[in-house]
């Protein structure tokens, strides 16, 4: 295995123990057993079901997503190898992806990057013990009259969309931290909208292969339970119980993530989150290629105007 490393402009403390890189490719043994244990995965099964998954998708008409292996397992592993409810989970992140297409999708860094600039969201780049991804936000920090709501969705869909390319990740999953130190009222009706609500929503539990196992919040303010209370009516049950509220007791939040993976502002020993969401913006500039070859693909233009049409007529997508 091999490291994709950050920009290496800034040096990261050493954490005590050893733990694993955000940007290591491939698969540890330890891993790989959780692979199997958790999702059924054999590389027979792979075979297999990567060759099932392909001839579904080649009966629809119209639609053109990516082909790699790499980028279907994806797909397959977050649906635990369930043929079809992966297929359907391909298919709604192409519906995504045309529906808010140069709206919150279809960007490429290069034109976000005043948003990259201003270096509140970030994957860290250590993992946590179990091998799943962490990844922060401060929402309060963002200048609310320079971007839009939209923008700041769009990097953290291109950051994710990053991510993902990590096998490690595909198989254990994020744990997401927003740290809602500085929120006042006027923010958080801006973020919590019932738009932006369903919008996340629906990525995180129906569109994106990304396997949620914990969501964090940390100084947030007392009325936040009431607006989870009303989210949590469009979440399943398991995501509900991996909602954690920590107000600002540190050592709660370090019992479910260690310090030693964690930024200053969250009573970490990596040091300064600006510093950390810098690098981190910086190695997702670079793969401007990358996002350049995901837009291409989806679905034919015809079927792609079909969904825009849907999406006019129903005001709760707009």
């Amino acid at each position: 295995m091999r490291t994709i490393q950050c920009s290496g402009k800034i040096q990261l403390p050493k954490p005590k123990m050893n733990y694993l890189s955000t940007w290591q490719e491939g698969l540890t043994p330890e891993i790989k057993r959780r692979a199997e244990e958790e999702l059924g995965e054999t590389q027979e099964i792979k075979i297999q079901f990567l060759k099932e998954l392909r001839r579904l998708i080649n009966e629809e008409a119209e639609f053109q997503p990516v082909m790699d292996d790499a980028f279907l397992i994806r797909f397959l592993r977050v649906k635990k190898y369930d043929v079809k409810k992966a297929f359907n989970c391909l298919r709604n992140y192409y519906v995504y992806k045309a529906r808010y297409s140069r709206l919150l999708t279809d960007f490429k860094p290069s034109e976000l990057l005043h948003v990259f600039k201003m270096n509140n969201l970030l994957h860290l780049p250590y993992r946590h013990p179990s091998g799943t991804e962490v990844a922060y936000m401060r929402p309060a920090y963002y200048n609310i009259d320079e971007v839009t709501l939209e923008e700041i969705f769009a990097v953290g869909l291109l950051e994710l969309e990053y991510s993902l390319q990590f096998e490690a990740s595909q198989v254990c999953g994020y744990i997401m931290i927003f740290d809602m130190d500085k929120i006042n009222l006027r923010i958080m009706k801006y973020y919590a909208s019932p738009k932006t609500i369903f919008r996340f929503v629906r990525l995180i539990q129906d569109c994106f292969p990304c396997r949620v196992k914990g969501i964090h919040f940390f100084n947030e303010p007392f009325y936040i339970s009431m607006i989870l209370n009303l989210i949590k009516r469009f979440l399943s049950e398991k995501l509900c119980k991996r909602i954690h509220l920590h107000g600002t007791k540190q050592e709660s939040l370090h019992e479910h993530v260690p310090a030693d993976i964690l930024p200053e502002e969250l009573g970490g020993n990596l040091g300064p989150v600006a510093l950390l969401a810098n690098d981190f913006s910086k190695t997702i500039i670079r793969a401007e290629r990358m996002f350049e070859k995901l837009i291409k693909y989806g679905f034919h233009e015809k079927r792609i105007q079909h969904i825009k049409r849907q999406n006019s007529n129903a005001a709760f997508f707009k």
